[in-house]
């Protein structure tokens, strides 16, 4: 789970230069979250 989460971070981050460290990781937990569940 922590390689993927990392690479979503990257990914995600990659994708909307514009967000915040913060407001990636957010949105990744949010991912996974939904994922998981």
């Amino acid at each position: 789970w922590e390689l993927a989460r990392e690479r979503l971070i990257a990914f995600v981050g990659s994708r909307n230069p514009q967000w915040s460290k913060e407001e990636v990781v957010k949105e990744v937990a949010k991912r996974l979250a939904h994922e998981s569940g």
